[in-house]
């Protein structure tokens, strides 16, 4: 195909997916999408999350519309989904119906629609991911699309604090399978597994970096405190800490629970 009707059919399929978004009127919200755009805007780091998708929000946005976020969003997933499509199944007959077709499908049977429009760090997860599948098995050849996809997967991957442990628990699964099973992903050379192994590190210096230029120090969170406090909180550690010693109130925590 050519490249103009490369391009047609992956707006086609971008506007597909925007589709519960113009029925809503808006660009799909989430009780987070404030704390994004508030970061985004001001260039603070919030306490509990990275500051990247905030500024993805800002520049999509343009300053202007948030309509553009959530397009700028569904193009980056059509664009993916068309680079898997061609990888798999090459040159087809009428592959923008055949790709159309699979899009409208995946909007019928999965959330693909609902979070392409909506304003949402998560929407970065499953790009991340495709991103790194398209590192390790169709590495770019030209050193400027190379650098261009890499930089695009650290990006991604600092949108969410999940998204660099579970790229590195991916990586240390292959190793553990290639050692055991040596059939197991003969296309994963060691070398391109190496290049993988490489960025996702990167990964933990891309996000403290970046928070550092927003004079938020050399962190990926600054709220580490909260999610051990939540996972107290849930495996039931403080209230047997607070039955304990609230009896005279005179613990730290008890007097702030007495006010």
């Amino acid at each position: 195909m050519k490249w103009a009707s490369i391009f047609i059919t992956i707006l086609l399929a971008s506007a597909a997916m925007l589709l519960p978004a113009f029925f809503n009127g808006f660009p799909l919200l989430y009780s987070d999408t404030g704390a994004y755009i508030a970061s985004g805007f001001e260039g603070k780091v919030p306490l509990d999350r990275p500051i990247t998708y905030g500024l993805f929000l800002r520049h999509a946005s343009l300053a202007h519309s948030l309509w553009f976020v959530v397009l700028a969003q569904s193009i980056i997933v059509s664009s993916l989904l068309w680079a898997l499509f061609a990888h798999f199944l090459g040159p087809i007959k009428h592959a923008a119906i055949w790709f159309l077709a699979i899009v409208f499908g995946l909007n019928l049977i999965s959330s693909l629609p609902w979070i392409s429009g909506m304003l949402m760090a998560d929407i970065f997860t499953p790009i991340s991911f495709l991103l790194l599948y398209i590192l390790m098995f169709q590495t770019p050849t030209k050193k400027w699309l190379f650098v261009f996809v890499a930089v695009a997967y650290l990006f991604t991957t600092a949108t969410h604090l999940t998204h660099a442990p579970a790229h590195l628990a991916l990586l240390v699964g292959i190793v553990f399978f290639k050692l055991i099973i040596p059939q197991f992903l003969q296309a994963i050379s060691w070398l391109k597994w190496l290049l993988a192994f490489a960025l996702v590190l990167l990964n933990f210096i891309f996000l403290p970096a970046l928070h550092y230029s927003h004079n938020a120090g050399w962190v990926s969170s600054r709220s580490g405190h909260l999610f051990l406090t939540a996972r107290f909180i849930e495996s039931g550690a403080v209230k047997a800490y607070l039955d304990e010693n609230c009896v005279d109130e005179t613990a730290f925590l008890c007097q702030l629970l007495a006010r």
